[in-house]
């Protein structure tokens, strides 16, 4: 079981200090599923629009939680409905959690045989009551129920790994935690990486709509 072999490297990290890991910090691994400590800072919600030196560009924060019509505004999911449905389930009325950002890239890769390309995304998530995210643990079992979702991930190539990380700030909470969930996929070209991709992120939307309670 996940949750046993993850609660005992939970106790023994102390996580409750709200501060990041000295490094990335794996609880529990198998296949191509992980469960970590994050070693830097979620973002302080909400943000503000941000250009980086490198000419990325960070489009700021949105509240999407309950307005499906707010994601068709939304950079990063442009010409992307894989990642846009996604996101369009978390943040639906009937789940407990909420997307407050997300990113994805296309990358080509060399000295990978057979695998020429990779697909990749990220959505920091949060409960959508603020409380909630107060207890890091929270975070941990709801990553957990994420990584049951896609046990036989690895079969196509899929990588899933989920991050608790301290956020620098969250209306409502002091101290925030928030769950950093990366996706990826490898393929022989960018089309099956993309295709398998779509597969992993509808396990994850569906397991989405099953999330259990959670107390404060």
């Amino acid at each position: 079981m996940i949750i046993e072999e993850a609660q005992h490297q939970w106790r023994s990290k102390k996580p409750y200090r709200h501060r990041p890991a000295e490094q990335d910090t794996i609880l529990w691994q198998k296949d191509l599923r992980t469960l970590y400590l994050e070693s830097s800072w979620g973002p302080a919600v909400p943000y503000q629009p941000l250009k980086h030196p490198n000419g990325a560009e960070n489009h700021g924060y949105l509240p999407l939680k309950g307005s499906t019509e707010a994601l068709s505004t939304i950079p990063e999911l442009k010409g992307y409905p894989e990642l846009e449905e996604f996101i369009r389930v978390i943040n639906s009325a009937e789940t407990p959690i909420e997307s407050v950002g997300c990113e994805r890239a296309l990358r080509n890769v060399e000295n990978n045989w057979p695998f020429t390309a990779i697909q990749g995304s990220y959505v920091d998530i949060v409960f959508t009551e603020a409380k909630l995210n107060q207890n890091p643990e929270n975070h941990m079992h709801l990553a957990i129920h994420f990584l049951e979702a896609v046990e036989n991930c690895h079969q196509w190539y899929g990588s899933v790994e989920a991050g608790i990380q301290p956020f620098r700030g969250l209306k409502g909470v002091r101290e925030p935690w928030g769950l950093m969930l990366r996706i990826t996929n490898q393929g022989r070209d960018a089309h099956e990486a993309r295709k398998l991709w779509g597969a992993t992120l509808a396990q994850l939307a569906q397991a989405a709509t099953k999330i259990p309670a959670f107390k404060f």
